[in-house]
């Protein structure tokens, strides 16, 4: 899945670099001819944080001892949080190289982070990966009457992972993917995906709203942290510490470090 995610930020920075180009000769431009070699690093090292992380986790310790080389060589545990956390480390490594200031670079990668996020959650819910919310056995309310019914509790019929029960008439030419869910879920990855745009349109109208580098990145830290902690009570994930999730750890952590990040900052430009 995280191989996605980097195709999306590869996507997205290319967008914002034709944009730049194009409307005029911006300092933000000159840096983003490197992007597409620093991409190289995240995807490599994704698998050194994330799937030891997974495999830590206590849900998954089990299935580890029971067969651990095909636990390790899966492709559990490739989470956005592994590329992003790991991944920033290769990058700021590989900025080192070319002297650019590792705050200017995070800023710039704040915006595109943040849409491949939306745009790889939209891939999560087409694939049906697994990263869907808890059962939603309730009625839609009449206010929402106007969406459609999925995106109040969806079955996620020919998911990739196969869970659920076997369905009566499979539509997949191979039969492979022929599993329904027996109770439809709230699909999590459809907020993720409208959330993850919404967060990177206010990015994008602030970038240019701070003068002291990292600033940017700092409140990118928070909004993304914010998300997914919200998004945690309805989705479905397994408790890892004293009734929380690994995601909720990480997640709380990356706004307390984006407020000290953005208020650091903002001191020491005011100074």
């Amino acid at each position: 899945i995280m191989d996605y995610y980097w195709v999306a930020i590869n996507c997205a920075i290319q967008s914002i670099s034709r944009y730049l180009e194009l409307k005029h000769s911006s300092k933000f431009y000159k840096i983003l001819k490197y992007i597409p070699n620093c991409e190289i690093s995240p995807c490599q090292i994704n698998f050194n944080y994330s799937t030891p992380a997974y495999v830590l986790n206590k849900q998954n310790w089990n299935d580890f001892i029971s067969d651990p080389i095909g636990q390790l060589f899966s492709g559990g545990g490739l989470t956005f949080y592994g590329g992003l956390i790991c991944g920033a480390l290769a990058v700021i490594t590989y900025v080192k190289k070319y002297k650019i200031k590792t705050g200017v670079i995070a800023d710039v990668m704040a915006a595109p982070l943040m849409l491949a996020y939306g745009v790889g959650r939209i891939g999560c819910h087409m694939s049906g990966d697994g990263d869907w919310g808890i059962p939603n056995l309730n009625s839609k309310p009449d206010w929402l009457e106007f969406l459609p019914d999925w995106i109040w509790g969806y079955t996620y019929p020919n998911n990739v992972i196969r869970a659920g029960e076997l369905m009566e008439t499979c539509t997949d030419p191979l039969g492979i993917y022929c599993y329904e869910l027996a109770n439809p879920v709230y699909p999590t990855a459809v907020y993720e995906a409208i959330m993850g745009i919404i967060l990177f349109t206010i990015i994008w109208k602030l970038r240019n709203s701070y003068k002291a580098p990292g600033m940017l990145f700092g409140l990118y830290l928070v909004l993304n942290g914010l998300e997914r902690f919200s998004i945690e009570k309805i989705r479905i994930n397994n408790e890892l510490y004293n009734s929380f999730t690994q995601a909720e750890i990480i997640s709380t952590t990356l706004i307390l470090l984006g407020f000290g990040l953005f208020f650091w900052l903002k001191k020491n430009s005011s100074n």
